[in-house]
């Protein structure tokens, strides 16, 4: 059997997320921010499952390098990949 780099080898997931906007809402709105929200911290976990902590201070609300989540984070050992 050959392998095609289009279909995986082993099993895969793919999340995506969204909501429906009402014809007038803003994307900005109170319920759009509640029905995304919480699938934004999936960078998060990317970011640290890839580069620890020093990865998710680099983000955008970051507190940049050596900061809190870099000092408070266990070893980089820890981590769940």
């Amino acid at each position: 059997m050959s392998s095609d780099l289009r279909t995986p080898c082993s099993p895969t997931a793919t999340i995506i997320s969204g909501t429906v906007l009402d014809p007038s809402e803003d994307r900005d709105s109170d319920r759009v921010r509640e029905a995304i929200g919480p699938w934004r911290v999936v960078d998060w976990h990317n970011a640290y499952a890839k580069g620890g902590a020093e990865a998710v201070d680099a983000l955008p609300g970051g507190v940049g390098p050596g900061g809190r989540l870099s000092r408070n984070s266990p070893p980089r050992a820890n981590a769940i990949c």
